[in-house]
């Protein structure tokens, strides 16, 4: 995600977006069956406004997934009711700030991978 890296989930068939090879350097466009499923009903007027707010959370945990891909991590030894376990840890910490009130939304379901996150707002 480092240097301005963008997601950018599609709905196919809607016409509304530019051809793939248009689509600038930078930019990962997220074709998951379940994302499509997701937008699929966000977009439906039928849905009602609870059912949005969780659909829209719910592809908020989706593109977090794809988003984080890359994020770097350390060894880190945990004690299990078993054993010793040699997991691993974020090497950076982790900031959400929502952009604009459109990224309100997504918000709550991004802060759920990242309990001690540092949150903030966009002026």
């Amino acid at each position: 995600m480092a240097g301005g890296h963008f997601l950018l989930a599609l709905l196919g068939g809607s016409g509304n977006f530019p051809p793939m090879q248009a689509i600038p350097q930078g930019v990962t466009v997220v074709e998951h069956p379940l994302v499509r499923v997701k937008l699929t009903r966000l977009r439906d007027e039928r849905t009602e406004p609870g059912e949005f707010r969780a659909l829209l959370a719910e592809l908020a945990l989706l593109l977090t997934m794809e988003a984080t891909r890359d994020f770097s991590t350390r060894p880190c030894k945990v004690r299990t009711p078993l054993d010793d376990y040699e997991g691993a840890a974020l090497t950076r910490p982790v900031v959400i700030v929502p952009i604009l009130r459109a990224g309100l939304g997504r918000w709550t379901g991004c802060c759920g991978f990242f309990p001690a996150r540092a949150s903030g707002t966009s002026a």
